[in-house]
């Protein structure tokens, strides 16, 4: 009962809402969303990286979220807004269509590259999104996650490891040119793509945490394989070398899958040598293990592309928990 009366007032509000523009000089919150008076608006069918959220090219971190709200106030400045009202979400901000003048402002953050068509609500502004990223403006010249998935890790507090992680494009098209070269199967170029996937970032090689495991400081490449594994596949490995070379590191990581067989690399991979010995328990190998045939399977029904909405429901059957 207590939800029913909840919904009537939520609709109440929505039509009372929704019969009226809203005008006035906003107060921005960040790239999606701001005030005018008391009235919390957030930008419809968009999505913007959150405020403490950080973006990545090469060694350099920006906060993209902080980024995108600093445009919209450069944009906007002083001026008088209109506001078109659609709806009211669950929080109860108003979801709406906001213009500076004629322009869009909705569509103008996606043109520019601050902001993300928010395909779950809306299509509207996909078109706009795509030429954004052929062109590698605003985000897209960065590496970053999903706001709504970095919104969704932060809520869960678990180990999820991320799939449609943008940066992995440019390293697909080297991990797939190499394996060409290799002769890899379509399940070795599937294994490839799903650990990069999952991985998604490169550690230093005197990376300094981890969950205190020997060996932890030695994961490198952008498969995060382990010293341990490299040097038993070659004892004089050459550790800097494997790390800043996607094309040697996938060298690398095809004859490990070929030298121990494909499940046997994974759970190396995954655990290091007490994995590869079956010395911890099997069931968190076991998890990864299948977080990463499900992604194979997906990029080798694919042809090794990945539907990001598919990608974005996919994730949450792969919860990774700490070894």
């Amino acid at each position: 009962m207590r939800y029913l009366i909840f919904i009537i007032v939520l609709l109440s509000h929505s039509h009372a809402y929704a019969k009226q523009d809203i005008i006035g000089i906003p107060t921005i919150i960040d790239g999606d969303t701001l005030k005018i008076r008391d009235q919390k608006i957030r930008l419809e069918g968009i999505d913007t990286p959150e405020s403490n959220q950080t973006c990545t090219l090469g060694n350099q971190k920006v906060r993209c979220g902080q980024i995108a709200a600093n445009a919209l106030a450069d944009k906007i400045k002083r001026a008088t807004i209109r506001c078109e009202v659609n709806s009211i979400d669950r929080y109860e901000r108003i979801i709406a269509e906001c213009f500076l003048g004629d322009q869009s402002l909705n569509k103008w953050l996606v043109k520019q590259g601050y902001a993300l068509a928010y395909k779950q609500y809306s299509k509207k502004f996909i078109p706009t999104e795509n030429t954004a990223k052929i062109d590698q403006i605003g985000i897209w010249q960065y590496d970053f996650q999903m706001p709504w998935n970095f919104r969704s890790i932060k809520r869960k507090r678990t180990n999820l490891y991320e799939l449609n992680y943008v940066g992995i494009e440019d390293q697909k098209i080297k991990i797939l040119k190499t394996a060409e070269s290799l002769n890899a199967s379509r399940k070795e170029k599937s294994l490839l793509l799903a650990v990069a996937s999952i991985e998604t970032e490169r550690m230093q090689i005197d990376y300094p945490q981890g969950d205190n495991k020997k060996g932890d400081a030695f994961n490198v490449s952008i498969y995060k394989m382990n010293k341990a594994m490299l040097r038993d596949i070659n004892p004089d490995i050459d550790l800097d070398l494997v790390h800043n070379s996607v094309e040697v590191a996938t060298n690398y990581f095809l004859q490990g899958l070929r030298k121990w067989g494909q499940k046997k690399f994974i759970r190396y991979h995954r655990g290091g040598e007490t994995a590869f010995n079956k010395t911890i328990v099997d069931d968190a190998v076991e998890e990864y293990v299948s977080a990463i045939y499900k992604l194979a399977t997906k990029y080798r029904r694919n042809k090794y592309q990945l539907d990001p909405l598919t990608t974005d429901n996919m994730r949450y059957t792969i919860d990774i928990k700490p070894i």
